[in-house]
C-alpha cells in the first residue's frame, strides 16, 4: 500500500508486484493519512475486493518478518475458535531487545497506561503483525480511529466493547517462528 508517499514507494511497489502480478496487489491513497488511516483503509479494501477468510497487515519495516507471519496466517486457520491472532515481540523466544533508558522508562509508562485501559495484561499491543477473520474487519476498521500512534489499543477496545472483557484473556504461544497472543471470539 502506498500512503499517499511522494519519493518513490509507489514505483517500488509496483516494481515488487510485477514480480507476481496474480499474487501482488498495490493500492494507492492519494493522500497521505497516516499509519492508522493506511491499515484501516487497506483492510477495508481487501475485505471489500477479496473473499479472504483471514485479512491481517504487516507492518512495513518488517520488524515481523513475513515467514513467521506466515506461520501466523498457519497458526490461525489451523485453530478456528480464536478471531484474531496478534504479534508479540517481547514474549519472541531468543529475542534481544535493546534499548536505552530513557525510552525504556516511556514504553513502560506506556504499558501500565495500556495495561489500565483494556483491563488486560498485554506487553505488546503495538506490534505491527495482527490476522483476523474476515467478519471481524468490518466491525473493527469501518469507522477512523481516534489517534493515530495507538489505533491498535482502539482495535482491542472496538473488540471488548464487541464482545466483553474476558475476549482479550490472552494466551501466549511460542514458536521457533514467532510468539503471539490468540483471542478467543465467540461466534
Amino acid at each position: 500500500m502506498n500512503d499517499g508517499s511522494k519519493d518513490r514507494t509507489l514505483a517500488v511497489l509496483r516494481g515488487i508486484q510485477t514480480d507476481s502480478p496474480s499474487n501482488i496487489v498495490v493500492f494507492d491513497m492519494p493522500q497521505n493519512g497516516g499509519k492508522s488511516e493506511a491499515v484501516r483503509q487497506g483492510m477495508l479494501f481487501v475485505h471489500q475486493n477479496y473473499d479472504s477468510k483471514l485479512i491481517g497487515f504487516l507492518d512495513a519495516d518488517l520488524a515481523t518478518h513475513p515467514d513467521e507471519w506466515l506461520q501466523m496466517a498457519k497458526y490461525k486457520e489451523a485453530h478456528p475458535k480464536y478471531g484474531a491472532i496478534v504479534g508479540s515481540r517481547i514474549q519472541r523466544l531468543g529475542a534481544d531487545i535493546n534499548r536505552d533508558d530513557s525510552r525504556s522508562f516511556v514504553s513502560n509508562m506506556i504499558k501500565k497506561i495500556i495495561k489500565f485501559l483494556l483491563r488486560a495484561n498485554f506487553q505488546d499491543t503495538q506490534c505491527g503483525a495482527k490476522i483476523f477473520q474476515r467478519n471481524l474487519v468490518p466491525f473493527l476498521f469501518k469507522n477512523q480511529f481516534e489517534t493515530p500512534w495507538l489505533f491498535d489499543v482502539e482495535i482491542f477496545l472496538r473488540l471488548q466493547q464487541k464482545f466483553g472483557k474476558t475476549t482479550l484473556q490472552k494466551e501466549y504461544w511460542n514458536t521457533p517462528y514467532f510468539s503471539g497472543l490468540r483471542l478467543e471470539i465467540p461466534d
